[in-house]
């Protein structure tokens, strides 16, 4: 029996997961999905946007639960947290699952257009988002096959609180680069996943990460996903569950 600890993407919360905890769940492990950064049922960190903060509430959580170490595993700006994890805490990190994400920082130009979504962010840009970005995130096999997770995707992101979305984007924005983090961490279990189909990050963004945790002695796996987007998590459960076991 493992236990894993679930961080979800932006702009969710941890019901995205939902597929895949089941399936883990089913297999006999343990489960602790944590809200982050405001999302979800998370309240807001005091001060600025940062991961570290949000790493503190994983933290927290774990500490509520009497787990003193976990498989970490993130995806989207869930990686952004559990590499967060690994910097501040790495007692607590007993194997990293990164899906979806990239180490480095953002550039000065993403950096900026986050910053000015942050300042612009109201209910009614958050209800334009809930319609935009689930063709973003999804892979377009999804869409086509399934409508309905679309709709469900959007309502999920309507649910979110403006104020937390401001924040998480602030979070995001100001993230050091974490690739020497991989380098420096040692030798644990690490498995990188990618959906085939991620318009968001890329095949290489995971193959950096891979060859980072390579530098700290272990034999990370890196694992890409078929038919599967950025929140591949959804699109693939049983892929991305199948990858996660390779922790235990």
């Amino acid at each position: 029996m493992s236990r894993f600890v679930l961080l979800p993407a932006f702009p969710l919360d941890t019901r995205m997961w939902e597929p895949v905890a089941g399936r883990l769940e089913s297999a006999g492990h343990e489960v602790l999905p944590v809200d982050i950064g405001g999302l979800g049922h998370s309240a807001i960190p005091p001060g600025e946007g940062d991961v570290d903060l949000m790493a503190l509430q994983v933290i927290a959580a774990m500490h509520d639960a009497s787990w003193e170490c976990a498989n970490i595993v993130g995806i989207s700006m869930g990686g952004y947290v559990a590499m967060a994890m690994l910097r501040i805490a790495p007692e607590r990190v007993q194997g990293l699952g990164l899906v979806s994400t990239r180490a480095c920082a953002d550039a000065p130009v993403k950096r900026a257009q986050r910053r000015a979504q942050a300042e612009q962010m109201s209910a009614e840009a958050v209800a334009e988002m809930s319609i935009s970005m689930p063709a973003t995130l999804l892979s377009m096999t999804s869409l086509r096959s399934d409508p309905q997770g679309a709709l469900t995707i959007g309502r999920w992101i309507s649910e979110q609180k403006p104020l937390a979305l401001s924040w998480c984007l602030r979070a995001m924005a100001s993230r050091p680069d974490s690739l020497i983090t991989l380098r420096n961490a040692g030798p644990r279990p690490v498995v990188i996943v990618a959906g085939e189909q991620d318009n968001v990050t890329t095949v290489a963004d995971a193959v950096h990460m891979q060859a980072a945790s390579r530098d700290a002695g272990g034999v990370p796996r890196l694992v890409v996903v078929p038919n599967a987007g950025h929140i591949c998590a959804y699109d693939a459960p049983k892929a991305v569950t199948s990858a996660l076991l390779e922790l235990t």
